[in-house]
């Protein structure tokens, strides 16, 4: 969750920029955890530092992580193992079973695409050939 937070800006600024894109989170998260308000920052009962320090500190199953991570803000360590014990359960059992049927399949992780097929950036019909060599005339030459 710290993490999260400091790939934006730093400071106050960080924090206002945070606070208008997810305040409704935060709000939640303050009232929750902390038993604060937003409102408090304007009554002088938080200050910005403690702001900073509340939101670098919430647990992963907060409104803000979940906004922040999304998905991935579910999977912890634990999750992790627990679905790689289970996926090596069951491939032990389709081995015992004489690999009849499908192999099973791992339990979707977050973060992980869903297709079996590789990511395609970008597209050409050109002739791979013709593209080895355009590439080439960037290789920094040998003197």
């Amino acid at each position: 969750m710290a993490a999260a937070l400091r790939a934006g800006a730093g400071g106050i600024a960080g924090l206002h920029a945070l606070l208008i894109e997810h305040g409704e989170a935060i709000e939640w998260d303050l009232s929750h955890y902390h038993r604060r308000s937003i409102a408090d920052l304007f009554t002088g009962h938080l200050r910005w530092w403690q702001l900073r320090a509340y939101l670098s500190h919430l647990p992963r199953e907060s409104a803000l992580a979940r906004k922040l991570l999304g998905p991935d803000a579910a999977w912890g360590l634990s999750e992790q193992l627990l679905a790689i014990a289970v996926d090596q359960l069951r491939a032990g059992n389709w081995q015992r079973g004489g690999g009849k049927g499908a192999k099973p399949k791992p339990i979707p992780r977050p973060g992980t695409s869903r297709s079996s097929e590789p990511v395609r950036h970008g597209r050409t019909d050109r002739d791979p050939d013709e593209v080895r060599a355009y590439l080439d005339r960037f290789k920094p030459s040998a003197t």
